[in-house]
């Protein structure tokens, strides 16, 4: 049974597979830098977000992290309202065959200009990355940490002839703050649903994974019978500091 989640004056179904955004209101326009995108002005139909082989009709983006993973997140101020969605795979390196490692949907109650839209967009895309370095995820084919993933779908919504219209959509404004906050809650709550939370990656072994550090190395190197200890010690937090001070 799909579950209906109300994004201001948007509305998500959210199925076993796919995820369909609709404006309660009437249409709206967006901006989407996923294949197929680009400006889209005065739709009605939904927008789409799957996991899987088969494409819904209609604009959709297909999803490499399980429909189950997406997460949502809404705040406003005044009369501004910004709800996102996020579906977004922790693995920054994963197979980009099997849809886009990172999915946001960003819906805005509000007119907004395409140049405000395309800046949300950038808006959107440096709060993924903020979620991505609060969670210090490394990057194993550069060694740094991760400032996003290897394929990344932002998908801007907003509501024409509402009565509300903005201009700006950059940090150093409210709808700029809005869109930051909203995107980067909702992009670590589906990273936390895929493993990756605050707890986990709280082990020196997290942080040293991207220089290719796993358990079986660090046994490797521990005398017999004291892998115990050394596994005790790899979430202490003094060692952790040390850890990440270090690299």
């Amino acid at each position: 049974m799909a579950k209906k989640l109300a994004c201001g004056g948007f509305s998500a179904e959210i199925g076993r597979n796919a995820i369909a955004i609709r404006r309660a209101g009437g249409r709206f326009d967006l901006v989407s830098s996923a294949d197929g995108g680009g400006l889209m002005e005065g739709l009605d139909g939904p927008v789409r977000i799957y996991n899987g082989d088969a494409a819904p009709g209609g604009f959709a983006v297909r999803a490499r992290a399980g429909i189950s993973s997406a997460s949502a997140s809404v705040a406003s101020h005044g009369l501004t309202s910004v709800s996102a969605l996020a579906a977004i795979d922790p693995d920054p390196c994963g197979d980009p065959g099997e849809g886009c490692g990172a999915v946001v949907a960003l819906m805005i109650d509000a007119e907004l200009p395409p140049a405000a839209m395309a800046r949300a967009a950038v808006t959107a895309t440096e709060a993924v990355t903020c979620a991505f370095q609060r969670l210090m995820i490394g990057d194993p084919s550069t060694g740094q940490i991760a400032t996003g993933s290897d394929s990344l779908s932002v998908t801007v919504m907003c509501a024409p002839g509402c009565g509300l219209r903005l201009l700006n959509a950059g940090k150093h404004s409210k709808l700029g703050e809005l869109i930051g906050k909203t995107v980067t809650d909702a992009a670590l709550s589906s990273m936390g649903k895929g493993g990756a939370t605050p707890a986990s990656r709280s082990s020196a072994l997290a942080r040293l994974e991207r220089f290719g550090v796993t358990e079986e190395t660090l046994r490797a190197y521990a005398k017999r019978g004291q892998w115990s200890a050394v596994e005790a010690s790899l979430t202490d937090p003094l060692l952790l500091a040390y850890a990440s001070a270090a690299i």
